[in-house]
């Protein structure tokens, strides 16, 4: 897709350069004129009558992530690419933009966790989508999330890049691990790939094995047993949602031997959050925008938003299209790069 795009821009006299990360927006009287960029052979510098910023986000800037997303940003994966690394948003705020809520949701689904060794085409086989159907334990050995919440694993993986070590282990048993759901193949599969990479993969007959093997991953045995039990005891009584945290959805106790235990790491494929656009991709002036907070309380002669001239963002540039839920990069991408496209070509 990528290179039938390339092809479709040269076929329009468009001209593409490669390996040139953008630096900054050239600005003039509140309007934008064009950028800066960096690459291999020194500065370069573009003028043009619109920008569109299109850098896919933030997730490749490890400042930006422990500023936004989580203070163990650094033991997180980076299930991207390693160029996205916030240029288009650092480059808007300089020039006055405004940034939408949800700077710390992103996309993404936690991957088997070290020493397992892998590239990054194997990051769909270490992901480890069965999350909801599982019990969640911190490295206390604690729940810390309703497992079952959202959309998918996706908002399980950002409360579990809030633990230490941004780190979890999925626990589940011989039921769950051959039940069927949509996302991905069953646990076994994906626990048995994590094994073969050399991950870390625990299974016993009993849960006090089991509690008692995860020691050496750094849990206390004795709170992981006091967990699966209390867990065990809510939803066989089917008061899951009772529970705290609680557990809304996918109401599997883990009683059937064997049961298994699969450490996984917090994993980012792209940030949510980022400039805030009007519906024509129209990057918004901070200054000269009031809060578009949607409980915002104004009479609505008082609402005014101001965008920055010539201006224009698309794909993860945009923020606020997902949050704790996903919706699809790719979608968003099409979507709101079309219309940015449009609007910037008949300035």
């Amino acid at each position: 897709m990528t290179a039938a795009l390339c092809d479709a821009i040269r076929a329009r006299g468009g001209v593409l350069v490669a390996g040139a990360g953008l630096q900054q927006l050239l600005v003039e009287g509140g309007s934008v004129t064009g950028a800066l960029a960096f690459g291999a052979e020194g500065a370069l510098e573009a003028r043009a009558g619109s920008i569109v910023l299109a850098t896919g986000g933030f997730q490749g800037n490890a400042e930006l992530l422990a500023r936004y997303v989580s203070p163990h940003a650094a033991s997180m994966y980076l299930r991207a690419n390693p160029c996205s690394t916030g240029d288009g948003l650092l480059a808007a705020l300089a020039a006055g933009a405004a940034t939408t809520a949800s700077l710390g949701a992103f996309y993404g689904h936690a991957m088997t966790a070290p020493p397992a060794r892998f590239g990054a085409e194997r990051f769909q086989e270490m992901s480890h989508k069965y999350g909801p159907m599982s019990v969640a334990l911190n490295l206390d050995g604690q729940r810390f999330a309703d497992e079952s919440a959202g959309t998918g694993e996706e908002t399980l993986n950002i409360a579990i890049a809030r633990q230490r070590e941004a780190t979890a282990a999925y626990v589940f048993d011989a039921a769950t691990a051959e039940r069927p759901y949509e996302a991905g193949p069953l646990a076994r599969v994906i626990v048995e790939r994590a094994r073969q990479a050399g991950g870390p993969v625990l299974q016993a007959d009993s849960l006090e094995e089991l509690a008692q093997g995860m020691h050496a991953w750094g849990f206390p045995p004795r709170e992981v047993l006091r967990t699966l039990r209390e867990f065990n005891a809510a939803v066989q009584a089917g008061e899951g949602p009772l529970l705290q945290p609680p557990r809304r959805g996918e109401p599997h106790a883990v009683v059937q031997a064997p049961f298994t235990a699969a450490l996984v790491r917090s994993a980012i494929t792209f940030t949510c959050g980022g400039v805030t656009v009007d519906l024509d991709m129209r990057v918004l002036r901070r200054a000269a925008s009031v809060s578009l907070l949607p409980l915002a309380k104004a009479p609505a002669a008082e609402l005014q938003a101001s965008a920055i001239a010539r201006l224009y963002a698309a794909g993860c540039d945009v923020g606020g299209v997902s949050g704790a839920s996903y919706m699809g990069g790719l979608a968003q991408a099409l979507v709101t790069g079309r219309i940015a496209g449009t609007q910037a070509a008949g300035q």
